[in-house]
Order: C-alpha cells, then sequence, then structure tokens
C-alpha cells in the first residue's frame, strides 16, 4: 500500500495544482497510468470505489483527474505492456472490473450534471463532456460491460 499511497498522494497534489516544477496535465495522465497498472498488477478491484470515496468525495475539484484515472485502468489492463505474474490473476481483475461499471458510470453522469447546471444551460462544458467520452469508449472497448447498464444511465 506504500506504493499506492504514494502515487495517489502524488495525484492529488499535482492535479491540484500543487507540484513543484510543473508538468500539468501530461505528469496527472502519466501519474493515471502508473496508479491504473499497478491496481491490474496487483489486483486492485476495488480501486474505483477507492478513488471515489477517498480522493473524489473530499476534492470534487479533482473530478477531471480522476476521470482520467477511471479512462486508464481498463486501458492499462489491456495494455500489452503489462506485466502480470499469472494470466488468471489479470483475467480475475478484468472480471472485477466489470463490477465497477456502475462506479464508473455514476463518476461521468455526475460529471456531465455538474457542468451543465453550473453553467445555467444545458450545453455542459466541452472539455469535461470530452473526457467522459474517452472514460466511456475506454471501457466500453475493454470491459464486457452490460448494455442494459449502460441504457439506463
Amino acid at each position: 500500500a506504500g506504493l499506492r499511497d504514494s502515487l495517489l498522494g502524488h495525484l492529488v497534489r499535482h492535479a491540484s495544482g500543487g507540484g513543484a516544477g510543473g508538468g500539468g496535465r501530461a505528469l496527472v495522465t502519466r501519474l493515471c497510468m502508473a496508479i491504473a497498472a499497478l491496481a491490474a498488477q496487483t489486483s486492485w478491484s476495488s480501486v474505483l470505489s477507492d478513488v471515489s470515496s477517498g480522493i473524489l468525495a473530499p476534492r470534487p475539484d479533482l473530478g477531471p483527474a480522476v476521470l482520467e484515472l477511471f479512462r486508464s485502468v481498463p486501458e492499462e489492463a489491456d495494455s500489452p505492456r503489462l506485466v502480470v505474474a499469472r494470466d488468471e490473476d489479470l483475467w480475475a481483475y478484468r472480471d472485477a472490473l466489470r463490477g465497477g461499471c456502475g462506479v464508473m458510470l455514476g463518476l461521468c453522469e455526475h460529471a456531465v450534471r455538474s457542468t451543465t447546471s453550473a453553467g445555467g444551460n444545458n450545453s455542459g462544458d466541452p472539455e469535461t463532456t470530452g473526457a467522459v467520452l474517452r472514460c466511456l469508449q475506454s471501457w466500453i472497448r475493454v470491459v464486457d460491460m452490460d448494455p442494459e447498464l449502460l441504457r439506463r444511465s
């Protein structure tokens, strides 16, 4: 949990603009990829709910970074660069991702609603909408999602 906590701490610090030396969005993306790869390698199947409750709940301003992390989770689980001790562990992790679809869809829905209500119109923020669509695309491409779950959200 030491590496996990360290990476999450760096993500929070850099996503909120507190990191020294800059790097901005590119660094946040790399941290998200590292966290997602760690989750796949260690079969951290509760990564979505842990990040939602531990980071997003107390810090809703980090929504864009959490969306980036959620986009990276299935991509890293499907990456040819991923090294795991046993293929069975990776398949079990990918199966566990299916159970996290509701958390991911809830985050996407919240992100879209918060931008449309904040702006006072129904058009929303194009950057947030793009991030939500990239997240959904990643999950639909990699995770065997229940179509009914998608339809309901």
